[in-house]
């Protein structure tokens, strides 16, 4: 019957129950090294069988036969009741010892782990402080990839420009072309369907209102398009996954400095006509000190090899204005709004530590080119190495680059 098949489960289960319990206690009785000490309270347990009736009964009184014949070794201690519950009182203090402690130091608020945005945001908050004549104050500030499109930059642009040049900025824009491009082969054959692939991948997690094909086809547009500068007609499509690393992070100890220090050594080792000098030399001369010291952050979006040398790049999704041809005279205003020259200085300068230390038989002035600066809505394939768009380039040299590096090991310049 039902109620039978019931008893037998339970019964099983009892059984169960006991063969565990006295695993317990076989355990627990087996411990002990010199000497054991069991105190037992009748019908008192918490939420397991009281270890006087696993003594009793399911022992056979066992346990206590042996503690008689060996008392230096085990002893039975039996609680018939449980003593009186103990209030402690507390003794009367003089409240006056009470205080709260009070904190009267002060915090090293600059020693911090810096990046180029922060210390890109410090700059725009002092230079805003400290403006007396907009004309004389340096332009600088700005996230990597400005906000969503204005009523200046709308989403409608020339026919003849590229592909990517329509679609409407944003970070989160940005963030999607950068995790395209990271995970793409440059040089597959199939990079035009793989971009397909990977663009359609990535909107169905993105609110961003953009067309993949279109997205595919610009970003296959740009790959193809010549890098110009010191690698004239290369193209990023022409460069493997064995030559290039994606998002190179760094962290390196940033000795007490400040943002008009590094400013005034680039001017003070850069030629007249560097197209970033100007903007270095208003950092330096626009009472902007920004003291920093801590750590300094960042990754390197691409680093790539080419025929031996080593170049850095950094893709901007900016928009410059309906009508921009994203000339070099269009990229270096928008370089010096943002303060990109600042970011390139300081990639620079972490990436000649990084080939120091893994290839130290190198000498950086011989292998590095530069940093190039992929603003990828204007790159177009139809220009010549001559007549590049989208693309701005740095080269500041070696001398320039490990005077800095000095600042940040907290040399002393010579």
């Amino acid at each position: 019957s039902k109620a039978k098949a019931v008893m037998r489960v339970k019964t099983g289960a009892d059984a169960e129950a006991q063969g565990e319990d006295l695993r317990t206690l076989y355990v627990a009785l087996t411990r002990a090294v010199h000497k054991l000490v069991l105190w037992t309270v009748p019908g008192f347990s918490r939420g397991t069988r009281p270890l006087a009736d696993l003594l009793e009964q399911s022992c056979a009184g066992d346990v206590a036969r042996l503690a008689a014949e060996i008392p230096e070794a085990l002893e039975l201690v039996r609680i018939d009741s449980r003593p009186a519950r103990v209030q402690p009182a507390a003794e009367s203090i003089d409240d006056s010892s009470l205080l709260v402690s009070t904190n009267d130091r002060t915090f090293d608020e600059t020693w911090k782990v810096w990046s180029f945005t922060a210390i890109d945001r410090a700059l725009q908050a002092d230079s805003n402080r400290s403006r007396v004549d907009v004309d004389m104050a340096p332009h600088i500030g700005g996230l990597d990839e400005p906000g969503e499109a204005t009523e200046e930059h709308s989403a409608v642009g020339p026919t003849e420009m590229t592909p990517l040049h329509a679609i409407p900025g944003s970070a989160a824009f940005g963030t999607l072309v950068h995790s395209v491009l990271e995970d793409v082969e440059f040089d597959a054959a199939s990079v035009t369907a793989d971009l397909l692939d990977l663009c359609r991948e990535r909107l169905r997690y993105q609110p961003i209102e953009c067309d993949p094909e279109i997205l595919a086809e610009g970003l296959s547009t740009m790959l193809s398009a010549p890098l110009g500068g010191p690698l004239g007609e290369t193209s990023l499509s022409t460069i493997s996954r064995a030559d290039r690393l994606d998002e190179l992070e760094f962290l390196l100890p940033l000795p007490s400095t400040s943002a008009a220090t590094i400013a005034d050594a680039v001017v003070a080792h850069s030629p007249d006509d560097d197209p970033f000098r100007p903007w270095f030399h208003q950092v330096a001369n626009g009472q902007i000190t920004v003291p920093i010291a801590g750590m300094l952050t960042g990754s390197i979006d691409l680093v790539a090899r080419v025929d031996g040398s080593y170049f850095i790049a950094d893709y901007k999704t900016n928009r410059l204005s309906d009508d921009a041809a994203f000339t070099t005279a269009e990229l270096v205003d928008e370089m010096n709004h943002h303060g990109y020259p600042l970011q390139a200085l300081l990639y620079l300068v972490a990436f000649r530590r990084y080939l120091r230390r893994r290839k130290p038989q190198v000498n950086p002035d011989d292998v590095v080119v530069g940093a190039a600066y992929l603003f990828v809505r204007g790159m177009d394939p139809t220009r010549p190495a001559s007549d590049t768009r989208g693309v701005i380039w740095w080269q500041p040299s070696g001398e320039l680059t490990d005077t800095v590096d000095q600042l940040f090991a907290g040399e002393e310049l010579t």
